[in-house]
């Protein structure tokens, strides 16, 4: 799933604004400006976690809970599971200081159903997700997305009971198999709405129709993820033989997601080369049908915002090391 750095995902940082229109952009109004940012980060942040940490006590007192010996030994399992799919995954930067990673999380999610409660899932996830945030020395948003890991396995949970209870399996405590899909399913979309969100409070510009497509794509990758997670275990729980054929799937899914990787990176830059074209074209048209004047003249009627937001996305390029 998705996990925001900046799983998708993913750490949003705050950068300078643009300064006012002038000759030379004023240093200190740059610098209120990201202070403003990042002052509107915190308080988003602040409502994520508020909000998860609700939403898991909601989920957890609605969820039963059966002890089992058992659980001594699947929740650092499941914690080792989830950690290495944060290492499978891909990180596509989609703005200056705005990037997602996209892993392999759903498949231990999704196996996660059959074999743990909602507690101790929710705890290995967030075992795995922070330590692998702090391995990658982005602390300063260790916060939001612990906010953010618990939203996506709680708002996972609280769809799996609705589904479950929706097709008349409420009595049990296993999940049928497609409550457990739509539940994983669930957690992508929580992660990527989060982060969709953060754009907008950062003040970073993304058009409707990139997110919905970068929404969607990131939706195909968790709905493969998750389809081969619970076909594999189906598979391995009724026939134990089978799991060289699963382990081969598994393989055949890594191949094709760091292919899928390149076509997220490809429609990112290709947004960006567009959104360069267009603001130059447009700023080129705007000084043509000014007539000749001075030069003082010409310097005062280059709106320097535009400019820096144009200088902004060929940063974002140079950074990505492709074009």
């Amino acid at each position: 799933m998705p996990d925001t750095n900046a799983h998708g995902d993913a750490v949003a940082q705050a950068q300078p604004g643009p300064g006012a229109a002038s000759g030379t952009p004023p240093q200190p109004a740059a610098s209120a400006e990201a202070r403003t940012d990042e002052r509107r980060f915190r308080a988003y942040t602040f409502a994520v976690l508020s909000l998860g940490l609700v939403a898991a006590f909601a989920v957890g007192s609605w969820q039963p809970f059966h002890w089992d010996s058992k659980l001594l030994w699947i929740g650092p399992v499941l914690a080792v599971a989830f950690l290495l799919a944060e290492q499978l995954g891909i990180n596509v930067d989609v703005r200056s200081g705005i990037s997602w990673t996209i892993s392999f999380t759903e498949i231990p999610l999704v196996i996660g159903f059959f074999i743990a409660p909602f507690e101790v899932v929710l705890a290995a996830h967030l075992v795995a997700g922070i330590g692998t945030l702090l391995a990658r020395k982005v602390a300063g948003r260790v916060l939001y997305n612990a906010g953010a890991f618990l939203l996506e396995i709680t708002g996972a949970f609280a769809v799996a009971g609705l589904v479950k209870y929706a097709v008349g399996a409420g009595g049990g405590d296993k999940f049928p198999w497609v409550a457990a899909l739509a539940g994983t399913l669930t957690a992508p979309l929580v992660s990527t709405l989060l982060a969709l969100a953060a754009v907008r409070v950062l003040r970073r510009r993304m058009r409707v129709s990139t997110a919905v497509r970068l929404t969607a794509r990131i939706l195909v990758v968790g709905f493969v993820n998750a389809s081969v997670g619970l076909s594999g275990y189906l598979v391995i729980s009724n026939t134990p033989k089978a799991w060289p054929l699963v382990l081969a799937v598994f393989l055949g899914l890594t191949a094709l997601y760091w292919a899928y990787s390149d076509l997220l990176r490809e429609q990112r830059d290709m947004e960006a080369l567009s959104d360069v074209s267009l603001m130059v074209a447009r700023s080129g048209q705007l000084a043509a049908a000014r007539p000749a004047g001075r030069a003082d003249e010409l310097v005062g009627g280059v709106d320097v915002r535009e400019w820096a937001t144009i200088a902004e996305r060929i940063k974002d390029q140079l950074a990505a090391g492709r074009v």
